[in-house]
């Protein structure tokens, strides 16, 4: 069903994130094996956050210059010098049995920020090339099956990798991780011949696109106040019949050109009713993400439930397991799903909430564990459906600038949800973020019915022949 083209991004985006978990575990334990200090480790995923922010802002420029596949080879050979000049430097630490200083420590933190960097335009390309890969009606099947990869190996590399950096140390499981992003690597060279005509984008392309939503905007303001549902269903309609492959003859200022890309996702986010939509339910469900992060499950794990730490490990093994077991669910009903979109996003999202408040106003941690078993299914499903959803409604042209957009943006919500949420459970207890979650996810669900008026979202959208 599918083609060789897209078997080789699967296999080298699987090599990719298995290496990213093994590079993940490997840094954290090296930098708290050396500064024992919380605060020190925990500047890892705040470098993470901060670098792909930045990166998901400039990616629109690099997209602007190569082709989707360029962009992405590009992201995983520099990671793979990096990678392999941060295990040359951590080895000879650890064979010297030295200390990470201050000096060393912050050189690490610069690796760590530079990896993470190029990583915030990797994703957007990954999933803009999707949809050119494989035949419309296989696209659910596709992200389902790119889904419960990433699931399946986060799993297992989390579990792994902590094993082997305790059997082996730190400084060879970063070898590993090399050795697996060169074998990324090689996995999607073959991409990078592609042309620029199948899978990256243009200027002219970027134009017709915003010349498209402006029309549709001014018909909506032109429009009588009774017909509000019509005209966005008519917009909606022509919005999704714009064609990428114009080719680029550059008549005006290069930084004028420049500074329409950069705005270009932005603006199609905030001015196309579906776009924007799904982005409202985006952040919504990234506010109420955070009640599954440590700085949350501990306390609950202690307080609520009365256990161990080893509980927290349970719980998310149980999510992840639950992760893997949805996506495999989905592709079973993948096909039945292509025109059931917006049924599986309200679907995963409801039961989402639901389960999120169980969850927090639960005390036997057996049920703890269940829920949170349960709870990837319904994740995965409307994770899936609306990643499905995003690249259909998204001019082709313009779908890796709307991802980077979306992708600065979740990197900003999943920051200030940490800090919310965090804030919250100190000042009301941690039973109160998972209701704030469960009503966050409730208004998302809500959000999302407003999608019925933008009507066949999914299986009538206007697609090029591949």
């Amino acid at each position: 069903m599918f083609t060789k083209r897209y078997w080789l991004l699967f296999s080298g985006q699987s090599l990719a994130n298995l290496g990213d978990v093994f590079y993940v575990v490997a840094v954290v334990s090296a930098v708290y094996v050396s500064t024992q200090s919380a605060l020190y480790t925990g500047a890892v995923p705040i470098l993470f956050v901060a670098a792909q922010t930045l990166s998901g802002l400039l990616a629109p420029l690099l997209f602007r210059r190569v082709t989707l596949a360029g962009a992405l080879l590009a992201s995983q050979g520099l990671k793979t010098i990096l990678l392999g000049l941060l295990a040359l430097f951590l080895s000879y630490a650890s064979a010297a049995d030295q200390q990470l200083g201050t000096g060393k420590l912050l050189l690490v933190f610069g690796f760590v920020f530079a990896n993470a960097f190029l990583d915030g335009w990797a994703s957007p390309a990954r999933n803009a090339m999707v949809p050119s890969l494989v035949p419309r009606d296989g696209l659910v099947r596709a992200n389902g099956l790119m889904a419960t990869s990433d699931q399946t190996l986060q799993f297992a590399g989390w579990a792994a990798g902590g094993l082997l950096v305790a059997m082996l140390g730190y400084a060879h499981v970063l070898w590993g991780t090399f050795f697996a992003y060169v074998l990324a690597t090689v996995a999607v060279w073959p991409l990078g011949k592609s042309g620029k005509s199948q899978d990256g984008m243009d200027q002219r392309s970027e134009d017709a696109d915003l010349q498209q939503c402006t029309v549709s905007q001014s018909n909506r303001k032109a429009a009588k106040p009774g017909q509000d549902g019509k005209t966005d269903k008519a917009d909606d309609k022509a919005f999704k019949t714009v064609k990428a492959g114009i080719v680029f003859q550059d008549g005006g200022h290069d930084h004028d050109n420049e500074a329409q890309s950069w705005t270009t996702g932005w603006r199609l986010l905030w001015t196309q009713r579906p776009l924007r939509l799904l982005v409202q339910m985006e952040v919504l469900e990234g506010l109420a993400g955070a009640v599954w992060m440590a700085a949350i499950l501990l306390p609950y794990v202690h307080t609520i439930l009365g256990r161990g730490e080893e509980w927290w490990g349970y719980i998310n093994a149980a999510y992840m397991l639950g992760s893997v077991a949805g996506g495999a669910v989905v592709l079973a009903v993948a096909d039945r799903m292509r025109t059931r979109l917006l049924a599986a996003v309200l679907t995963g999202t409801l039961f989402s909430g639901l389960i999120t408040l169980l969850f927090g106003l639960g005390t036997w941690a057996w049920s703890a564990l269940l829920l949170s078993f349960a709870l990837g299914p319904f994740y995965q499903l409307q994770q899936v459906a609306k990643q499905t959803m995003l690249q259909e409604a998204s001019p082709p042209a313009s779908l890796p600038l709307v991802l980077s957009a979306k992708g600065t943006l979740d990197s900003v919500t999943f920051g200030l949800s940490v800090l919310i949420m965090g804030g919250l459970a100190d000042l009301a207890g941690v039973r109160s973020v998972y209701i704030l979650a469960f009503v966050l996810l409730g208004t998302s669900a809500v959000v999302g019915i407003k999608l019925r008026r933008n009507g066949a979202f999914s299986a009538q959208a206007e697609w090029s022949e591949k």
